[in-house]
């Protein structure tokens, strides 16, 4: 660059192909930057299938600020639907644990803690627990809404207040 200021002459600058082999060598690397890229971020998705719903550039966010939940929170509602938000629990430590999800309604459903940023933990990791976690509790409040949905001493208002809105939805 240095070089192309001092004589700012485009035809003097491209003569003889004089920068060609620099670009050219710069260009291929930047292909196998791209092309290593690429191959870490499909090893990423394959790890946890859902950041298959989100861009590059996501991904690489997530991955960057692994230990910044919130950050990572902004991406949630593209890998599950109708999740906005996580409980989290102050844990002592710089990062909180994970006890629970939040809904587009505000509807909160607790599950057992989640331990996020311990030494070689992925995102990944973490975010396999959390779809582990929402699929056996909401199954596990199914159930409890079926039982309780022929329970003769519950009205069926009682019975819609007293259970989540997915469990309801199902069993309904």
């Amino acid at each position: 660059m240095k070089q192309v200021n001092a004589k700012s002459n485009v035809l003097h600058n491209c003569q003889n192909g004089k920068f060609l082999s620099d670009f050219l060598k710069y260009n291929m690397a930047l292909d196998r930057i791209q092309k290593n890229l690429d191959a870490y971020l499909e090893e990423k998705r394959m790890q946890f299938p859902r950041f298959y719903f989100l861009s590059n550039d996501e991904l690489l966010q997530i991955l960057a600020n692994a230990a910044d939940i919130k950050s990572v929170e902004k991406h949630l509602n593209k890998c599950f639907e109708n999740i906005c938000g996580l409980l989290l629990i102050e844990s002592g430590g710089n990062i909180p644990d994970i006890g629970g999800m939040i809904s587009g309604e505000r509807e909160e459903v607790e599950f057992p803690r989640i331990k996020v940023g311990r030494p070689g933990q992925g995102v990944e990791l973490w975010m396999n627990q959390i779809e582990s976690s929402m699929q056996s509790i909401l199954v596990r409040k199914i159930k409890e809404a079926h039982i309780n949905y022929y329970d003769a001493k519950v009205s069926r208002k009682e019975w819609v207040l007293g259970h989540i809105g997915q469990a309801i939805a199902t069993v309904a």
